[in-house]
């Protein structure tokens, strides 16, 4: 049985019930995230664009979000992602791209799509709500652990918010 969080503190605090979480959204990729063994924890509740800062090319959404929203929100300040996922008009969502990290031709373009991961808030495994990364696009905040969170597929952390550059 889903169970949706609709803020970060309820999504740690499932994490903590949980002996084995597998988080899901937008349930585009059932086939890299098979749940034998682990609860399945939703995140289509955790959802909404948290700040759209188009000076400083910046998005801030929740990881349930559709990427869908996202691309409407940054068309009308004529941006866009620097990456294409796939299965967008199926409901893929922001977390769930990030998490899977798969590669597209824009990558050759742009990058790979975790140095499009400004900053990110994510649950690991103890439960602690980490903060990695800032809401700038310059910043010397230290290492740069979304590189490490995108293609994860949520084994080193459950994403429940990301900034990305736009």
């Amino acid at each position: 049985m889903d169970e949706e969080p609709t803020r970060l503190n309820d999504l740690k605090r499932l994490v903590l019930q949980q002996k084995r979480v597998v988080p899901s959204g937008g349930r585009t990729k059932p086939l890299l995230s098979p749940s034998a063994g682990g609860f399945r924890l939703s995140l289509k509740g955790l959802r909404g664009i948290s700040s759209l800062n188009p000076r400083d090319q910046t998005i801030t959404a929740l990881a349930g979000t559709p990427l869908t929203d996202v691309r409407a929100a940054l068309d009308e300040h004529r941006q866009r992602l620097p990456f294409q996922a796939p299965w967008e008009k199926e409901g893929s969502t922001v977390g769930g791209a990030i998490a899977t990290g798969l590669p597209d031709v824009s990558d050759f373009r742009f990058g790979r799509l975790g140095e499009s991961l400004v900053a990110a808030k994510f649950i690991c495994g103890s439960g602690e709500l980490i903060h990695t990364g800032a809401k700038v696009l310059k910043s010397s905040a230290g290492l740069n652990l979304g590189g490490f969170l995108a293609g994860s597929l949520g084994r080193l952390g459950i994403l429940g918010e990301v900034t990305l550059r736009t």
